[in-house]
């Protein structure tokens, strides 16, 4: 299931794509820490005010997450076109949670920049409290 949050008629609301739209998701305006995870584990759709997605305006999917930690140089070819070692422990950085945009907003670039860089981005949500979780429990965590 993918989860969005996204305002339409200047409105937040949060909810799940369905092919080429959305469905509004109840229980819950926006998606973030304080959405009960019930709400996601079996969530409760207002079908009656499904609309095309074109119509909507895509957020971040958590817009306001407590904390962002990303992890680089996490793929060998990334590593060779920047000419780095391999790093032999996870190299991680921080975002601040202003830096995020919705899928279809622009990318606003200082007038200095001459390139930007692209890359695929993958969140993980973790939807329960987890401390040193055994790989083979990690759905549990995420689910």
């Amino acid at each position: 299931m993918r989860f969005v949050s996204y305002t339409h008629d200047g409105r937040p609301y949060a909810g799940v794509v369905d092919g080429d739209h959305v469905v509004p998701l109840r229980g819950a305006r926006e998606l973030g820490r304080d959405t009960p995870i019930e709400v996601l584990a079996t969530p409760d759709l207002d079908e009656a005010s499904r609309m095309p997605l074109a119509d909507v305006r895509l957020r971040p999917v958590v817009p306001e997450p407590q904390k962002i930690i990303c992890v680089g140089l996490n793929y060998r070819s990334h590593v060779t076109e920047t000419k780095r070692e391999l790093p032999t422990y996870p190299v991680l950085f921080t975002k601040f949670p202003s830096s995020l945009i919705g899928a279809d907003d622009p990318i606003l670039l200082p007038r200095e920049s001459t390139q930007v860089d692209y890359e695929a981005e993958l969140a993980v949500v973790i939807g329960r409290t987890a401390r040193r979780v055994a790989k083979e429990q990690g759905r549990e965590v995420t689910d």
